[in-house]
């Protein structure tokens, strides 16, 4: 619609043409009912947002709307006006951030006090918008006004347009894949390149414009987006050197400019108040000198409309610099027919002919299943008689799928219909390949580590690569065919850290090549570059396969991927004309109080991404750890006093988490040194921790601690009987395997006298609940019925816990002469969330003491929502 002065819409008159953007025309205009002029930005119909992403825009909108805080420029109202919408936002009357450092010139920054008042401003205004639940996505200095009043942050809501409120992706255009990656690329974390950004995702783009403001140049320079892209991924943070710099100065900005997420201030709350606390006390930093002088009239009224135009950027389409980026991509969302979920774990199989796409899937009612997409047409069928696979690969002419299902190796036609089995023992699988000459190289065992061979059409499996336990390998995994059927690439999993690696033998020799700088699943093309994922990204890079080494530079191609246990990744390629991932989504997890009965009493906290192991100490403490990426960060929440502290903050990777009984103590296995040790460390911030135990041949993992403070039992990983149950005494230092059998027995927790120990363990064939005596171990019991895992006992020691496939059962356990005696084990309810198998090592709920509350964390959003295709990329462009 035309919008011109004297024109009414709704209460709103129109006084004069402010400015355009990308989306529409901007304008001031008359409140008349109000005393106040306001701006009305007009997003027309003829622009490139169809009618389902202006619904949402709208939406959100009224989301944002919401905000009040006097750093927030307020979006007052929502129109529709035909097909138009308008926003109604403050009409602000100042200098936009950009606009002020355009002025002084590259390299010319502000007075070092005003850059700490403005960016303490902004870091409230994020915190207002962050404990609403809005992740802005868009922190720059376009973004931020400087007007007569103080600093107003504008454009809030790019976050909120990636996904509809009902979970439903909309229809991918060229155009609407471009404003999928919101944001601004300079000031992108590494994370939000592929939409994964969270509230720390703006606290980088923060620490990006402080650092602008500091030094008057950019922290991520670049002429292309590729180089962009490098310098944000760049693992050295970028140098910052200049007058007015401090320790405290220079600490800020190293940890809001941190790669990853958990190394950075957590809270923009925190990171106001240290920018204020530098701003009074700036650790004998010289003067900063005088406060630039006030901008003029013409500015103030130049910089109105930029200000108006900038707060609904949410809605622009960012131009790309002319160049072209280093790898030209298009993606294009792969949906699931309505209902499907991916498995875990299980990546996405393209046919060699690229035509075809195998993905595992399900529906909560019926198992999980093999299912066909023709890329071509977009058919999608479900192979009949894949019921329970996981992990499918193709075989070289595109007819058959091999997968692995009830502990077997098995193929069935694309049609479906009769299946064969190839193997019988497979029961905790890693991968498999197809090659050209009929053979099937599959890791059947983890744990075991080994990758077998067998025929296509079915004779002996043998095992044709062990790991080298001398060299530490633990297991190798995730197998694939070169080209010439005989080679095979597959990557190793290393007690040692930095030693992950990815190699390539021969079907033919025992010599083994290591490929530098790559540690996880790759696939090589035929244009001769080979495709893996670092950093999270998948890469390309010139290979030749003669000489097995990599030349050149790694160009990014995709966002972060999704990866799985044992450095698998969620992907395949065809060629150089497509490749399918699964993009790394945060799933945030939320914990509740429940009944006996299933019913919610209360949520815990906040949602947290990655929330994966939660413990209750006395007091109904939680220690949780939250995974990012590759590591682990481990937080004590005290429930009564709702406080939350964050215990570890090292680039290590920890897991397995207990407390003491007095709660001054906490037990977690780390590989700070190399290898997984036993480490106790007080429960206070950056406390000094101290090495228990280390086993550099069985990695230890702790799962529990008696109540007399002396002894802590755990799961040990052996590289003869797999993972196996272990005590330490604290104060002598003895330690002794509780139970150690070809089986894996895992998750022991201590009854409250002590005397007795439950695991799960699968020595029957799957796994069941088993209780044993800590002075007898091999006296035991077992306890579950169907299947069972993760056991936990009732404060008095009456009662035992255990889930089987995510249904909470409790059993009735009474003292009997010198042992125990079990009731009928009795379903409770089906905890929300949890893994729907027992195949799980991770707490992922727990028990208050007297039996009547569980403790449960639940998964807010499904943990797989959807595959993505890159179609068109150019492995040509990045040679260096």
């Amino acid at each position: 619609m035309a919008l011109s002065p004297g024109v009414h819409i709704g209460p709103y008159e129109i006084l004069a043409p402010l400015g355009e953007g990308g989306m529409g025309t901007v304008h001031r205009a008359r409140d008349t009912r109000l005393p106040r002029e306001v701006a009305i930005k007009c997003v027309r119909a003829d622009r490139e947002l169809d009618a389902a992403a202006r619904e949402r825009i709208g939406r959100e909108a009224q989301i944002v709307a919401r905000l009040t805080h006097p750093n927030i420029c307020t979006l007052h109202d929502i129109l529709q006006e035909q097909d138009d919408l308008l926003l109604v936002m403050e009409l602000l009357e100042g200098e936009t951030l950009d606009s002020r450092l355009a002025r002084l010139g590259r390299g010319q920054g502000l007075p070092t006090a005003q850059c700490l008042s403005i960016a303490a401003s902004v870091a409230d205004a994020l915190a207002c918008a962050h404990e609403h639940g809005i992740v802005h996505q868009d922190v720059k200095p376009a973004n931020i006004m400087l007007t007569a009043t103080g600093v107003k942050l504008l454009d809030f809501g790019v976050a909120r347009m990636r996904r509809a409120p009902d979970g439903d992706a909309p229809a991918v255009t060229e155009s609407m894949n471009r404003l999928a990656h919101a944001g601004t690329l300079p000031y992108m974390a590494p994370e939000q390149l592929d939409g994964a950004g969270d509230a720390r995702s703006d606290l980088f783009a923060l620490g990006a414009v402080l650092f602008e403001m500091l030094t008057g140049r950019r922290a991520f320079p670049g002429e292309t987006p590729s180089q962009v892209m490098a310098a944000i991924l760049e693992p050295v943070p970028p140098a910052f050197t200049g007058p007015g710099v401090s320790p405290g100065l220079t600490r800020v900005l190293r940890r809001c400019l941190a790669k990853q997420r958990h190394e950075r201030w957590q809270t923009a709350h925190d990171l106001a108040d240290e920018l204020r606390w530098l701003a009074a006390a700036p650790e004998g930093s010289p003067p900063s000198g005088p406060p630039s002088p006030p901008p003029s009239r013409h500015w103030l009224v130049a910089s109105a409309a930029i200000a108006a135009v900038a707060v609904t950027a949410w809605i622009e389409m960012r131009a790309l610099p002319s160049r072209p980026p280093a790898v030209e991509t298009l993606r294009v969302d792969v949906s699931l027919p309505a209902g499907l979920r991916l498995r875990v774990g299980s990546p996405p199989a393209l046919s060699r002919d690229g035509r075809s796409l195998a993905f595992v899937a399900g529906r909560p009612d019926a198992p999980w299943q093999i299912h066909v997409r023709n890329l071509e047409t977009g058919a999608v069928s479900a192979v009949v008689g894949s019921e329970g696979a996981e992990q499918p690969f193709w075989s070289p002419d595109g007819r058959t799928v091999a997968f692995f299902a009830d502990g077997k190796l098995k193929r069935v036609t694309r049609e479906g219909g009769s299946v064969q089995t190839l193997a019988e023992r497979a029961s905790a699988p890693r991968g498999g390949d197809w090659g050209s000459s009929d053979v099937i190289l599959y890791v059947p065992d983890f744990y075991q580590g080994e990758i077998w061979r067998v025929s296509a059409g079915g004779d002996t499996p043998r095992a044709v690569v062990e790991p080298n336990r001398d060299a530490q390998e633990q297991s190798l995994a995730w197998p694939r065919f070169l080209p010439d059927g005989r080679a095979f690439m597959y990557v190793r999993d290393s007690s040692r850290v930095g030693e992950d690696a990815l190699l390539i033998r021969s079907l033919d020799a025992n010599d083994a090549t290591v490929i530098q700088g790559v540690s996880s699943t790759a696939r090589l093309v035929d244009s001769g570059h080979l495709l893996f994922v670092r950093d999270g990204w998948i890469v390309t890079q010139p290979f030749d396969v003669a000489s097995r080494r990599l030349s050149g530079t790694a160009a990014p191609i995709t966002g972060l991927v999704q990866t799985t246990d044992y450095l698998g990744a969620m992907f395949d390629a065809h060629s150089q004309s497509r490749i399918v991932y699964q993009p790394h989504v945060p799933v945030p997890v939320q914990l509740g109080w429940y009944d006996r009965r299933g019913g919610l009493l209360e949520e815990v906290g906040r949602p947290e991404a990655g929330l994966h192991e939660v413990r209750l100490g006395q007091a109904d403490t939680v220690v949780s750890g939250v995974v990012e990426t590759d590591q682990t960060e481990i937080w004590v929440r005290d429930l009564q006093r709702r406080t939350q502290t964050q215990l570890t903050s090292t680039s290590a990777w920890e897991a397995g988490v207990t407390l003491s009984p007095d709660g001054l103590q906490l037990a977690f296995g780390s590989d700070d040194r190399g290898t997984m040790d036993l480490y106790v460390s007080p429960t206070a911030p950056d406390a000094k921790r101290r090495v228990v135990i280390s086993m550099p041949d069985s990695p230890l993992w702790p799962s529990d601690w008696t109540r007399d403070g002396r002894v802590i039992v755990g799961t040990g990983l052996s590289s003869q009987t797999k993972q196996d149950v272990w005590a330490l005494t604290i104060d002598t230092g003895a330690f002794e395997w509780l139970v150690q059998t070809p089986a894996r027995e895992l998750v022991p927790r201590v009854s409250p006298d002590g005397k007795w120990f439950a695991y799960q363990s699968d020595e029957s064939g799957e796994y069941e609940v088993y209780v044993g005596s800590m002075d007898a171990p091999a006296e035991r019991w077992r306890v579950s019925a169907g299947g069972g895992g993760q056991p936990r006992w009732r404060g008095d020691g009456h009662e035992l816990y255990y889930l089987n496939l995510g249904d909470v059962h409790a059993v009735d356990a009474q003292q009997r002469g010198p042992g125990l005696a079990f009731g009928v084990p009795t379903r409770l309810f089906a905890a929300p969330g949890l893994p729907r198998s027992n195949d799980f090592a991770w707490s992922t709920y727990d028990v208050a003491a007297n039996g009547q509350r569980f403790l449960v964390a639940r998964p807010l959003a499904p943990t797989a929502n959807g595959l993505a295709m890159v179609v068109g990329w150019r492995p040509a462009l990045t040679r260096e």
